[in-house]
């Protein structure tokens, strides 16, 4: 940033193996702290020829940390938290296999846009200025989503664990009630009432509206770290809450009733 006026963007590529999620926060605490600098989003790109196979290893069992992420994939964790995924060297397999791995993408994330190319040629403007954790322009972008998301719920895939859920609830929330609903969910996941596996959000998306308040909010979470921020935008006279989440051991009854149970709640509510 000292050399501030002679870039327009900045492009930071990861190793193979790094998880982005990490990375993403840095740059909401940077945000928090008054920077210039602000996420766009998230790129993952993956070898059409072997993703399959990338995707379906089984993992040795790491150690459990804060954030849930012990035994999952790295290459599953990647797709999980893209919003653009990059299907590359399509000229090396046939449409059944292509098919195949595009199933298995949109089985672990629905949310993403896919793009098909070969040796990784594709326009500047598809992966720069995505606007993918800001802007009013994602009001629409996540309708958009939840429609696709919905038309892909039923497909199966290898790591069954990762899936996609959405929670659409026509009504709306008091801040204070999102904030609890948020920290119970990305905090304290080990106390939400579930049947299944232990609940672990990876990526979450969402447009709510607030008691009281004209402005609708934007929701995005990265693992254990959340933020928020006003849309500037009509969204109608009806209020409505829309979530995308994307992790392990989701259930959409289970992610309803604990907003359900946090929507109305009044009070202070803990820092991000």
């Amino acid at each position: 940033m000292t050399k501030r006026g002679k870039f327009d963007y900045i492009l930071l590529e990861t190793t193979g193996l790094a998880d982005p999620g990490p990375i993403a926060s840095i740059f909401w605490l940077d945000k928090e702290l008054g920077s210039d600098i602000f996420l766009d989003g998230i790129v993952t790109v993956i070898d059409s020829k072997h993703g399959l196979k990338q995707l379906g290893v089984k993992p040795q069992l790491e150690t459990s940390d804060e954030c849930g992420k012990d035994s999952l994939n790295e290459a599953v964790r990647q797709v999980a938290l893209a919003d653009l995924i990059i299907v590359n060297k399509v000229d090396l397999v046939n449409q059944e296999q292509l098919a195949e791995l595009k199933k298995e993408i949109r089985g672990i994330n629905g949310a993403a846009e896919l793009m098909e190319t070969t040796r990784c040629r594709v326009d500047l403007h598809r992966i720069l200025d995505q606007r993918a954790y800001t802007g009013s322009a994602q009001l629409h972008r996540l309708e958009k989503l939840i429609e696709d998301v919905e038309a892909h719920r039923n497909l199966q895939h290898l790591d069954k664990a990762v899936v996609t859920v959405t929670v659409d609830v026509p009504r709306a929330v008091s801040r204070s009630g999102l904030d609890l609903f948020l920290q119970k969910l990305l905090w304290e996941s080990d106390s939400v009432s579930s049947s299944g596996p232990p609940l672990s959000i990876i990526r979450l998306k969402g447009v709510v509206s607030l008691c009281n308040e004209e402005r609708p909010l934007l929701v995005q979470a990265v693992y254990d770290m959340y933020d928020t921020e006003p849309i500037f935008a009509d969204v109608g006279d009806s209020p409505n809450c829309r979530f995308i989440f994307i992790g392990r051991g989701l259930q959409k009854r289970v992610l309803e009733d604990l907003f359900l149970e946090c929507a109305d709640h009044e009070g202070s509510s803990s820092w991000r």
